[in-house]
């Protein structure tokens, strides 16, 4: 018995995830999300796909994904930590963040970027934290 493909355009409960990398899953994803706001959708292409992806598209795709799904949505993007200025609201969403998930990016930047932000006790708990949580190697300059 021949499967049948999987329609990953219209189909809400096709598996985004089980798409490879290239231009052609992009497109595929692209033509989905136009049709359906599907969190999944938003978060592959933004995360996975960003070699395919224009960065005044980007912005455009995070803006829609924030308005469909709210703020929430741009704090569970992968390169959210990464494009984040240093500020004080700032510094509080990514200490929001490591309280959700193990996220060496948002330990890093805390400890090494967001620091005027942070009191000394807080900052050795953040350390502290991050050298249980990562390998050793990875934080042995954290100090």
């Amino acid at each position: 018995m021949e499967s049948e493909e999987k329609d990953y355009v219209n189909d809400f409960e096709a598996d985004v995830y089980d798409l490879a990398e290239t231009q052609e899953n992009f497109d595929i994803l692209m033509e989905r999300m136009e049709i359906m706001d599907d969190y999944n959708t938003y978060q592959r292409i933004i995360n996975d796909f960003a070699e395919f992806l224009p960065p005044d598209l980007r912005t455009t795709i995070i803006a829609k994904g924030k308005d469909a799904f709210g703020p929430e949505f741009i704090q569970n993007l992968d390169s959210y930590v990464e494009d984040l200025e240093v500020s004080q609201e700032n510094c509080d969403l990514l200490l929001h963040r490591i309280k959700q998930r193990d996220d060496y990016s948002a330990y890093t930047r805390l400890v090494f970027e967001f620091d005027e932000f942070l009191t000394p006790e807080k900052r050795k708990k953040i350390i502290a934290r991050a050298k249980e949580i990562f390998i050793a190697e990875s934080t042995k300059d954290w100090e």
